[in-house]
């Protein structure tokens, strides 16, 4: 009986090629090399280990799992098609078949969507179809095996080199006057980074954070060598030459993959920032980062920012230390706290951290240090046990890429609304960056902003370069601490003058709020409480609370304005000269239509003249396709978002300094807006 039935599979197996040609070793090859390929560029994004011969193993591995499944899969469905009868090539077939299978099934995993992942899948087996064709006829020439197998190979090798391409560097024009020196603190035990192993320059002594931290897994201690209970105090120092002491900046780095360091990403900051005058230390917290291979600790959030401030009480430490490369370097009342991604929350949470920290030795040591400034590159905003950061006294700037696909909000903006100034030399800006995206501001995390291979679909088409992206950031940045910590007005340039901007930057949308100590709002709208102010020719004028593309909720109501042609609104308002020295009226505004082009003339007048007259283009709305397939974008983001695009507010600034104080008492603002079927919307008027 089991003779017979081993017979008949036997049988049955042999039948299955019966159909195959010479043809079907061109359909079985593309389709082999297809998915290896992918397979490769998959394991890229999910890391094993942190050295080479971890990476190598991971490849090894991905090409020996692909090879496996491509033999098995394949013939297991060219045997069911033989069951069934069907008069086809089967192997050649079923390659085409497990080429579909294998990429929709590697993208549903990694969460790129049902119907995007099937459309993939049909997509690519369709084009495994006519590469066979293509590739049958090439084998039909002399050399053609040798040239199909030199493609393949080369094909390969450039797809991780493009993936693995990460340097970068800024221009020298923006180098400032200091010489500047690098040097490492830390553990000395670190067993991968020599900056922080063997060759670092100043040992620290670890923290314990085992009071709080519970989830650290055996294997994520067998990787790193220490747990909970020695957590090290790394950091690249950048130290301008001279005897300061100066301003110091600590950044920290967000939470990108454990085995791919990210602590080395900000050096081009480092360089910059420090040669105008700064001691810039980027911060080492690739130990509490992701794994897909150990998790990531509790309390992750809350974490980063205990381990920040821990950095700071170091400081303290080597600061009075004859023997340290700090001695009396550090201005330990100029501190500024800065992050990307998580460590942007890190960062407002730790000049926030009596809100978040319950650790009285930390608390205590603390105390007389003073925070000014908290600077973030596309931070998140999460509520920790329900509790946002709040700043008071302190300056603020944040930067976002539009581009964005993983911190895919404008959610650091709501951290702007959350920062109250008192003194009038204080600074808070937002900057929203056409075509730039989240990983390109640290030098090492590569061009993708999702780890492959659902980043292999990301649009980069019209994304900024790596270098253009960190040109944008190193000089915003420069230009905030400059204006925080050695009163220039650089930031303030930058965003008031199109100019400038134009001569040192990318060729960009950049969409700005700025603000000082000397703001006094003058005019807010409620949705619950009547409009102020006289409309001709408006369609619309209601005031709504604004979403972002998510259906998230702006901090702050909007008169919401829309017209065929052109509208006009009028307020009479009193605009009261307080004695500063820089006066001007100033208006938080975004364009809510996409394509139009806005243009607003800003008139204030008094019953005998006319005082200002002035015509401002509002910047574009800001679009997105976070994929270059135009209708499969709505698919990839799989209701992440609703929309391509989100109301980004700005602030015009109008002049008033020529104007005398009483001339402006009892004023009328008029605002024309013109612009085909045009759509604003209007935050707030105010004054400083």
């Amino acid at each position: 009986m089991m003779q017979k039935l081993f017979s008949s599979i036997k049988k049955q197996c042999i039948k299955t090629y019966e159909y195959d040609t010479n043809a079907t070793k061109s359909f079985v090859l593309v389709a082999w090399v297809m998915t290896t390929i992918f397979a490769l560029i998959a394991i890229s994004g999910r890391p094993s280990g942190a050295t080479f011969i971890h990476l190598s193993l991971d490849y090894v591995v991905a090409f020996i799992l692909n090879l496996f499944l491509f033999v098995i899969v394949t013939f297991l469905l060219a045997f069911i098609l033989s069951l069934l009868r069907i008069p086809i090539a089967r192997i050649a077939l079923s390659s085409i078949l497990y080429v579909g299978i294998g990429f929709g099934v590697l993208l549903y995993v990694v969460d790129a969507g049902t119907i995007f992942s099937i459309i993939i899948g049909v997509f690519s087996s369709i084009l495994a179809t006519v590469l066979s064709f293509f590739v049958h006829k090439i084998r039909a020439y002399k050399y053609g095996k040798k040239i199909i197998l030199c493609s393949a190979i080369g094909l390969t090798i450039i797809s991780i080199a493009l993936f693995m391409s990460n340097q970068s560097n800024v221009d020298d024009p923006l180098t400032g006057p200091y010489d500047v020196q690098f040097f490492t603190y830390g553990s000395g035990k670190d067993p991968y980074r020599k900056d922080f192993g063997n060759e670092v320059t100043e040992h620290t002594e670890t923290v314990d954070a085992s009071s709080f931290i519970t989830n650290w897994s055996a294997k994520r201690t067998k990787f790193w060598d220490f747990d909970q209970h020695e957590f090290p105090i790394n950091g690249r120092v950048f130290m301008p030459e001279g005897d300061g002491p100066f301003p110091v900046i600590l950044t920290v780095h967000g939470n990108h993959s454990m085995e791919k360091f990210s602590t080395g990403g900000y050096d081009y900051l480092g360089e910059i920032i420090a040669s105008h005058g700064f001691i810039f230390i980027s911060v080492d917290e690739d130990f509490i980062n992701y794994s897909n291979i150990t998790g990531q600790p509790n309390d992750n959030y809350l974490l980063r920012t205990w381990i920040l401030l821990q950095h700071i009480v170091q400081l303290k430490e080597m600061n009075q230390k004859e023997d340290s490369l700090f001695y009396q370097k550090v201005n330990l009342q100029e501190i500024a706290l800065s992050g990307h991604s998580r460590g942007g929350q890190a960062a407002a949470m730790g000049a926030d951290y009596e809100r978040f920290i319950e650790d009285p030795a930390l608390l205590s040591a603390l105390r007389d240090v003073e925070i000014k400034a908290v600077a973030a590159i596309s931070p998140t905003d999460k509520s920790i046990e329900h509790t946002k950061p709040k700043l008071e006294n302190v300056s603020y700037f944040i930067m976002h890429g539009a581009q964005d696909a993983d911190v895919y909000n404008f959610r650091g903006d709501h951290q702007f609304y959350r920062t109250a100034l008192t003194d009038a030399n204080q600074i808070k800006a937002t900057l929203y960056i056409e075509h730039a995206n989240h990983v390109q501001f640290n030098n090492d995390w590569g061009r993708y902003d999702l780890a492959m291979p659902k980043g292999l679909f990301l649009n980069q088409m019209n994304l900024l370069s790596k270098k253009e992206q960190q040109q944008i950031a190193a000089t915003y940045l420069t230009a905030f601490y400059k204006d925080v910590f050695q009163q220039s007005t650089e930031l303030a340039t930058l965003i008031e003058n199109e100019q400038v901007r134009k001569e040192l930057l990318p060729d960009t949308t950049m969409a700005h709020k700025y603000e000082t100590g000397q703001y006094q709002s003058l005019l807010t709208y409620n949705k619950h409480q009547e409009i102020l102010g006289q409309f001709s020719n408006a369609t619309k004028k209601e005031v709504i609370r604004p979403k972002n593309r998510s259906g998230g909720i702006h901090p702050q109501d909007a008169l919401h304005i829309t017209w065929e042609e052109e509208a006009t609104y009028s307020i009479p308002i009193s605009l009261k000269r307080k004695n500063i020295d820089r006066n001007s009226l100033i208006l938080t505004v975004a364009n809510y239509k996409p394509k139009a082009k806005i243009d607003m003339e800003v008139v204030l007048s008094n019953e005998n003249n006319t005082l200002v007259q002035e015509t401002h283009t509002l910047s574009p709305v800001i679009e997105i396709d976070q994929t270059p397939f135009g209708l499969l974008d709505t698919y990839y983001r799989d209701g992440k978002y609703d929309t391509n695009w989100e109301p980004i507010f700005e602030t015009i600034h109008v002049p008033l300094t020529d104007i005398s104080a009483e001339t402006l008492k009892d004023t009328t603002l008029t605002l024309q807006f013109s612009g085909t079927n045009g759509e604003i919307l209007l935050e707030e008027i105010g004054i400083e």
